[in-house]
């Protein structure tokens, strides 16, 4: 008899907590998703860095001001375009974190609707 009701209390938990472990998991899942986004953007800013300033420093030291101007628009205009592909990408995890959860929210309530 006590047997019977710890298990009907064991599964009355599970169906409470298991929309809890659905959000945890899309949480989970897109946060290490957003992690190596980061990781790699920085990754591309820091190489990004690195050959302009071997540009920069090979234009300075042969004196050229007009190589120098170049190097450094070349740069803006190479910075720019990674943003924008940044700002798209992050767009699109955002996106796709916004569908996730749109999901699991349906799946839910259909979940309560058999209840």
């Amino acid at each position: 008899m006590f047997q019977d009701w710890i298990r009907q209390a064991n599964g009355q938990q599970q169906d409470v907590l298991k929309p809890l472990a659905q959000i945890n998991s899309v949480l989970l899942d897109n946060v290490a998703k957003f992690s190596k986004y980061q990781i790699d953007a920085l990754d591309s800013y820091t190489q990004s860095q690195i050959d302009f300033a071997k540009k920069l420093n090979d234009a300075a030291a042969k004196g050229d001001t007009a190589m120098v101007g170049q190097v450094q628009m070349s740069q803006m205009s190479d910075l720019n375009k990674q943003f924008m592909q940044d700002c798209k990408s992050f767009l699109e995890l955002n996106e796709g974190l916004r569908k996730e959860f749109s999901q699991v929210f349906a799946d839910i309530a259909k979940e309560e609707v058999k209840s």
